[in-house]
């Protein structure tokens, strides 16, 4: 068998021989340069992309998204709406625009709402409806190119950690930007203490939530000096930017002329602003008009009541009293709070003004001496654990097999 030499060999795929490329690699019977292989690269990933994770007989309709989100999310029925269906328009347009050349652009989505009044659970229980990944960003720690914290593009690497690094998945996922209006640059109605670098953030959130191509760090998006980069496109990654936007109420206030005091002041109606926020409202308050572009779909969340925070506590099917028992019940430990109990748990957490992020804490605080005699209460028998109210206070008392009562 004759030897080939160095001139006898060329790539099987564009013909050039070992003297006009830099690498080849021999397979069986063939040989492919470095050129090839990248060009082969871009194709497979260009053939990903063409793959959605749906179609139309998976697609799920505005009305059954919204059935899903009541079984997990209390009160907030307009925002639960209008969110369904920009989910529900968002895939249809990935499967529009997969089979036509007349582009629909798409629609990301600002949430203005009080601390804990659901805006980012809201936006974790469709992506987990939909099977889809979902990252959450929190904007304050964001910074412009060149400073010190995460620059923008890294959240790009937390949605691909989010995927498994399937860059398939994570070019259809949802990322949430949380505390956005934190992040507003300073204008003649914001706070001096507010970030300076706001702006500078904001433009470069820009082209990410339009749509750009982006070489990032996989691994969660550290930088990394010998990581190697991945290539994402953004296209079609559903944006979500929220925020408490405190102070935005007195903006409005003063647009409708229901800020002035005196003889001849309009009564102003707390309930009268929801709905009546504007992009020019918006601008003064200190988010960028060109960012303002990208995010057409304005979702307000409701400041939530004690009556909503009851329900929280018992209704969904991962209500929080439901996984405190599920807690005790590893230990065969029954737990039961009853109506008043959880009454006087919604008023303590809604002082706080955190909504129903406060009523963990409250539970958690109540029920700490619990979990850390649960060996005690196992060997002295007790199985039930009842969380009351005695003369307008919290009372915990424990239960054995027989009945037995015993006060805490």
């Amino acid at each position: 068998m004759t030897k080939k030499t160095l001139k006898d060999i060329s790539c099987s795929f564009c013909g050039k021989d070992a003297k006009h490329v830099d690498t080849l690699i021999e397979g069986n019977n063939a040989y492919i340069c470095a050129d090839c292989i990248e060009l082969s690269l871009e194709i497979v990933h260009e053939k990903k992309q063409e793959k959605l994770l749906f179609d139309n007989t998976e697609l799920r309709f505005p009305t059954e998204i919204n059935e899903y989100l009541n079984e997990y999310v209390i009160g907030q029925p307009d925002a639960k709406k209008v969110v369904s269906v920009a989910i529900f328009n968002h895939y249809q347009r990935l499967l529009y625009n997969k089979t036509h050349d007349d582009k629909i652009e798409k629609s990301n989505l600002l949430f203005i709402g009080p601390s804990g009044s659901g805006k980012t659970y809201i936006a974790k229980i469709v992506a987990k409806f939909l099977g889809l990944p979902f990252a959450i960003v929190d904007a304050t720690s964001l910074t412009e190119s060149g400073y010190v914290g995460d620059d923008v593009e890294s959240i790009l690497g937390r949605l691909l950690w989010a995927a498994d690094d399937d860059i398939n998945k994570a070019e259809q996922g949802i990322i949430y930007i949380d505390e956005l209006d934190k992040k507003s640059k300073r204008g003649e109605s914001v706070s001096i203490s507010r970030d300076v670098s706001g702006e500078g953030v904001q433009q470069a959130l820009l082209k990410l939530i339009e749509g750009t191509v982006a070489d990032i760090n996989p691994s969660g998006g550290r930088k990394h000096p010998d990581a190697s980069k991945v290539r994402m496109r953004t296209d079609d990654i559903l944006f979500i930017c929220a925020g408490a936007f405190q102070g935005l109420d007195a903006i409005i206030k003063q647009r409708l002329g229901k800020g002035k005091v005196g003889f001849g002041a309009k009564q102003f109606d707390e309930r009268q602003e929801k709905g009546n926020v504007t992009t020019k409202d918006l601008i003064k308050y200190g988010i960028i008009p060109e960012l303002l572009g990208r995010l057409p779909i304005t979702v307000e969340f409701d400041q939530l009541t004690e009556g909503d925070l009851v329900d929280i506590m018992l209704k969904p099917k991962n209500s929080i009293v439901k996984q405190y028992k599920n807690l005790l019940s590893q230990q065969k430990i029954n737990l039961d709070v009853d109506l008043d109990a959880c009454k006087h748990i919604a008023n303590k957490s809604f002082n706080t003004d955190l909504g129903a992020r406060a009523l963990r804490t409250v539970i958690d605080g109540l029920l700490t001496d619990v979990f850390f005699e649960i060996k005690d209460i196992i060997d002295k028998g007790y199985n039930q654990i009842n969380v009351t109210t005695l003369d307008d206070e919290i009372e915990i008392t424990k239960e054995k097999n027989t009945n037995e009562k015993t006060e805490d």
